[in-house]
């Protein structure tokens, strides 16, 4: 959890909340203008998006207490959420840094390789994914625009790249 603030921008501290709302600061992680931290299956590292300096994809390791950038360049990439390995990062990225979010990538933890699409970019209304099934098969993504799918709750097939809507919006 991260407090919010404003500006955006503004450096804040994360903090763990048990379920009692018991509020303890993550050890060694940094003050950082940090949205949408997504605690790994291990619960060792934090994954979180950036916005001092940049919107990137950053990772913190709770026992090694360092912070590493995993994602570059002018886009904007946000709302990381794990795999169940913890091995890959899914994050909507907006390559060109117009307003929105862009469609959902895959990128290797360790920074290795490249960022793949996990949908044909051409075109694409801007995708938020929220949850991966444990096989990894299919991302739960929620569409924030594009005429005929805003609002729209979307499953992605991994597999073959293919939308589906899953709940439709009321004008559809």
């Amino acid at each position: 959890f991260i407090p919010p603030v404003a500006p955006v921008n503004q450096a804040r501290t994360m903090v763990l909340v048990d379920r009692r709302g018991r509020e303890e600061p993550v050890d060694g992680a940094p003050a950082r203008a940090s949205t949408f931290p997504r605690l790994s299956p291990t619960g060792q590292q934090i994954a979180f998006d950036s916005r001092d300096g940049g919107s990137d994809i950053w990772i913190f390791d709770r026992e090694r207490k360092t912070t590493k950038q995993l994602t570059f360049g002018v886009g904007i990439d946000r709302t990381p959420i794990w795999t169940p390995r913890s091995d890959r990062i899914i994050y909507a990225s907006q390559p060109d840094s117009r307003l929105g979010f862009g469609v959902p990538f895959s990128r290797a933890v360790d920074g290795t390789g490249m960022a793949l699409p996990l949908i044909e970019t051409a075109g694409a209304a801007d995708f938020a994914a929220t949850s991966i099934s444990p096989d990894e098969a299919h991302v739960v993504a929620s569409a924030l625009s594009g005429a005929d799918r805003a609002n729209d709750l979307l499953l992605i097939d991994t597999r073959n790249r293919r939308v589906v809507p899953i709940i439709p919006n009321a004008s559809t």
